[in-house]
């Protein structure tokens, strides 16, 4: 139903924010912005490295793209159901390659990033992770991404930082895929630290 789609909108299937631009509607999908945003300072474990991702759901699909276009080598990605996966549906620049959940800890050691794209921790089920009390130890040093964002610090990133693994929350990317919504509407700055602020207070504060 649009007038045009961004590359990233024909890999993904799927569109999250429209604009008008000289009459015409165009697509665009900033999940991919939102997601890679807190990961810019760690480009350098990024390029021809290797990932773990958790889950194959819609989130996922914007964190392989994403992550393939960062110059990441290959994505194990962790499935309940890996001999069912369609690599050549999610469309990444990088080497996917599905596992289950009783082997990730085999492909951790030589991976930098760890990203639960799952809903497990989300609230109310805030006592859940994609990682096993006997895995834990796999987590220690690595960057360890939760893409849920309520609460805001999930199970899976309080075991990273008891591992000794670094967090990232998925607030970072809630705020900043919306951020980037916003300046491709208003073409104006997004006040990210005022809103976070403001987000956090909403969704902590009642939780």
């Amino acid at each position: 139903m649009l007038d045009h789609v961004e590359d990233a909108v024909k890999s993904l299937g799927a569109v999250n924010t429209i604009y008008r631009t000289n009459g015409k509607i165009g697509g665009t999908n900033t999940d991919v912005y939102g997601f890679m945003y807190p990961l810019r300072q760690y480009s350098d474990l990024l390029d021809s490295g290797e990932v773990v991702v958790f889950g194959t759901g819609g989130a996922s699909r914007a964190v392989l793209y994403a992550l393939g276009e960062a110059g990441v080598r290959v994505i194990y990605l962790v499935s309940r159901y890996p001999d069912e996966i369609q690599v050549e549906s999610y469309h990444s620049r990088a080497e996917i390659q599905p596992i289950s959940y009783d082997a990730w800890t085999y492909y951790a050691e030589e991976s930098s990033v760890i990203v639960n794209t799952t809903p497990l921790g989300m609230h109310p089920g805030v006592d859940s992770s994609p990682v096993r009390d006997n895995q834990v130890e796999y987590l220690t040093e690595k960057i360890c991404y939760d893409l849920v964002y309520n609460p805001g610090k999930t199970f899976f990133l309080k075991q990273a930082e008891m591992a000794g693994g670094t967090p990232v929350r998925g607030l970072e990317m809630l705020v900043r895929q919306g951020s980037r919504s916003w300046e491709i509407w208003t073409g104006k700055p997004f006040p990210v630290k005022e809103v976070q602020q403001v987000v956090e207070k909403y969704l902590y504060d009642q939780s």
